[in-house]
């Protein structure tokens, strides 16, 4: 029996096979996506994942290797994301209010400015000597801020331009699937690396950092994740635009209304507010693995025992988006991370969390909970083409990168007040950061106080978030009879006026 017949043999390779026949012959009709750009687009997210795993899971705690007090580095990150809250808005409506030459609205941003963005992610974490010590606040945020207007206008691009490569629900369904998985990998696999590295860096009981130091050792991994981000963001090259908007929108403020006006994406920023507590508990993170587990590669055994399965579950989002709303799958999905939270703390405060039994409780319920979350981030992109769709219905225009630039700050400011009152949580425990390559002994309050943190924060954030969703309408049968009734109206008013 050939490769190719045991394949056909297998239910889920015959799927993939079904789907990629269908994929191939639909390519000689334009306005259908082609089977490169689905891989292109999962690499794009492959690589931007990786920059952005970078920037949001490592900065803080590189700040803090560098010398920085924790409330000191959580006030850094929170003034950075000020920053970005100020810009991505302006370098979105930018892009939007771009003439719409024969590659896109977006593509120009992309490809070009991966190389330009892997090399700023270098410099972000690297502590030139000549910098002193009372300087250090002022490069790390000027670095950053150089890396984030670079990171808005190709990231941003990118991003708007999975709105735009598709009219088909069905399309935009599988791309939104494929190019999850190209996510999943830049925080599994490349996330593995770091925590890999520390351990092998650790060489004596007292935890003295022998083999490299801590900033070395941040500046090598942010090598590997920019070469790795380089050699697949390149391939976006590859991605196509097939929707334009009727209108131009005219001026910046013209673009940041049409963020305004769009209520039903303004309803799922609010499901990050809850979130930040979820995102609090981040700077503790490596440091309870670190600390209070005493081994810091658990935390790669636990990315790779609950990356794997969530890495497969994505390709069950088309089974239940079919079935399903997609805002009822988010409910379920944040709803169960956060029970897993619940579990892990409440078993972890009987038999520990320093003993096999404990460690094996910390993998089960944070494995558990992370999941069904995949197949809740693919619906979430769903419902935002919904509202993007449903604005070009209602106007005309679309706005698709001021709008997402918007959308991405709000969030961004969310998080930095997340890493300010982590910072400020750590300091409360009265955590004392690691300096000069020499790992401090901690108390056992502190070290319970990150066990709290680790798992509590994400319970009580993950239970509160999808509340808003329950009032979400662009969705179902509703929202399709919705948009019929639209289309009509605008072909009826064209007919008119011609």
């Amino acid at each position: 029996m050939g490769l190719q017949e045991k394949l056909r043999n297998n239910k889920v390779a015959s799927k993939a096979i079904v789907v990629v026949d269908e994929i191939r012959e639909n390519e000689q009709d334009p306005e259908k996506m082609k089977l490169k750009e689905y891989v292109s687009f999962a690499l794009g997210r492959l690589s931007f994942g990786l920059i952005r795993t970078l920037s949001q899971g490592y900065r803080q705690e590189f700040y803090m290797a560098a010398g920085m007090q924790p409330e000191r580095a959580g006030l850094l990150v929170f003034l950075q994301t000020m920053f970005d809250a100020v810009a991505d808005p302006t370098v979105g409506s930018f892009i939007d209010r771009r003439k719409n030459t024969g590659k896109g609205r977006f593509k120009p941003y992309i490809a070009p400015l991966v190389p330009v963005l892997g090399i700023l992610s270098i410099f972000m974490f690297f502590l030139p000597g000549f910098v002193g010590a009372g300087q250090i606040f002022a490069w790390f945020f000027i670095s950053y801020a150089i890396w984030e207007v670079v990171n808005t206008a190709s990231g941003v691009s990118f991003d708007a331009i999975e709105m735009v490569m598709s009219a088909d629900k069905r399309e935009r369904t599988l791309n939104t699937t494929i190019g999850s998985f190209g996510f999943q990998l830049s925080g599994m696999v490349p996330g593995f690396i770091p925590a890999f590295l520390a351990w092998f860096a650790i060489s004596n009981e007292e935890g003295v950092y022998s083999a490299v130091s801590q900033q070395t050792f941040f500046t090598f991994t942010a090598l590997l994740f920019a070469i790795m981000g380089i050699a697949s963001g390149l391939f976006t090259v590859n991605l196509k635009e097939r929707i334009a908007p009727a209108k131009k929108t005219e001026s910046y403020f013209d673009n940041l209304r049409m963020f305004f006006k769009n209520k039903d994406l303004l309803l799922l920023w609010t499901t990050d507010i809850p979130q930040l507590i979820s995102s609090a508990a981040g700077p503790a993170n490596a440091q309870f693995y670190t600390h209070s587990v005493g081994r810091r590669y658990i935390q790669s055994i636990q990315w790779t025992v609950a990356g794997i399965p969530h890495f497969l579950a994505h390709g069950l989002a088309p089974f239940f988006l079919n079935r399903f709303r997609p805002s009822r799958i988010i409910l379920f999905a944040t709803w169960a991370n956060g029970l897993s939270f619940i579990l892990l703390f409440i078993i972890g405060r009987i038999v520990g969390y320093e003993s096999w039994l404990g460690i094996a409780n910390i993998l089960i319920f944070a494995s558990i909970g992370w999941i069904p979350s995949g197949i809740a981030a693919i619906a979430r992109r769903l419902l935002q083409m919904n509202t993007f769709d449903y604005m070009a219905a209602k106007t005309g225009k679309r706005a698709e990168a001021t709008s997402l630039a918007a959308f991405n700050a709000g969030s961004k400011m969310l998080w930095a007040t997340a890493a300010l009152l982590g910072g400020l949580a750590l300091a409360y425990i009265n955590f004392v950061p690691d300096i000069d390559g020499v790992m401090q002994v901690q108390t056992q309050a502190t070290r319970d106080g990150l066990f709290t943190i680790f798992a509590l924060f994400p319970a009580i954030g993950n239970l509160l978030g999808p509340l808003p969703l329950l009032f979400y309408k662009l969705e179902g049968p509703e929202f399709d009879r919705r948009m019929a009734e639209l289309h009509a109206m605008q072909k009826e008013k064209e007919t008119v006026e011609h």
